[in-house]
C-alpha cells in the first residue's frame, strides 16, 4: 500500500483531515508550536483520475453559470479523451461502421438515432481541442445536409474529405472510438486532436 502524507501546526484542523481520511502518526514540538503528521492511503491512478474529473466538472459549475460546466457526464469518454495526445484520431462512426480491432471504444448507443454524431460532436466541443475533422467524401452527395453540419461545426478549422475506402484505411490509426447510433449513410467523423 502506498501512503500520502500531511503536515499540519492547526490542531484545528484535525477534525477535519480526520473525516477525509487522514490518521494522526505523530505530535512534535517545533519552535514552540506542535507540528502534526498525518497519513492515509494514497488513492491509486485510477481513482485519482476519477476524482479529478469530478472536482474539474464541478469547479466549472455556478450556480450563477452553469453552462461552464464540462457537458461530459461519462467517466470512460473523458477518460478517453484526456488520453489521446497531439494528432491522436478519434473516430465518431454511425452505427454500421466497421470499427477497427485494437481501438479503444466506447459504445454510446442507446436506439437508432440516438445519439447522433452531430449530438456527440456537440458535447465534446468543450472537452476535446481538435485541429481538423476527416469524413467521406461520399457524405456530399448521400446526406449534403449533414455535411453542411459538419462544416458549420469546423467553423475555422480544417476539414478533410477523402473516398470512404480510404476514410477507413485512416480509421484504422485511430486511439480511441466513440460509437455513435447515426443512421446517416456516410455519417462518420475522425476529429484529429489539436
Amino acid at each position: 500500500m502506498t501512503w500520502e502524507y500531511l503536515e499540519t501546526f492547526k490542531p484545528e484542523d484535525l477534525p477535519r483531515l480526520g473525516r477525509e481520511g487522514w490518521e494522526l502518526v505523530a505530535a512534535t514540538p517545533v519552535a514552540g508550536e506542535i507540528k502534526y503528521l498525518l497519513k492515509r492511503p494514497a488513492a491509486d491512478l485510477k481513482h485519482r483520475f476519477s476524482l479529478e474529473q469530478v472536482e474539474a466538472f464541478f469547479a466549472g459549475a455556478s450556480h450563477d453559470n452553469p453552462e461552464q460546466a464540462s457537458p461530459l457526464l461519462n467517466p470512460h469518454v473523458a477518460s478517453l479523451l484526456r488520453r489521446l495526445g497531439h494528432t491522436d484520431m478519434l473516430i465518431i462512426p454511425d452505427k454500421g461502421f466497421p470499427i477497427p480491432s485494437g481501438v479503444e471504444t466506447v459504445d454510446l448507443t442507446l436506439s437508432v438515432d440516438i445519439p447522433t454524431v452531430p449530438q456527440i460532436l456537440a458535447a465534446l466541443e468543450v472537452d476535446f481541442p481538435f485541429d481538423r475533422l476527416i469524413c467521406a467524401g461520399e457524405l456530399q452527395q448521400a446526406a449534403p445536409e449533414r455535411f453542411r453540419q459538419y462544416v458549420q461545426f469546423v467553423g475555422g478549422r480544417q476539414m478533410e474529405t477523402f473516398p470512404h475506402l480510404l476514410f477507413k484505411e485512416i480509421a484504422a490509426r485511430a486511439k480511441g472510438c466513440l460509437r455513435s447510433a447515426d443512421s446517416t449513410p456516410f455519417g462518420n467523423v475522425i476529429l484529429v486532436s489539436g
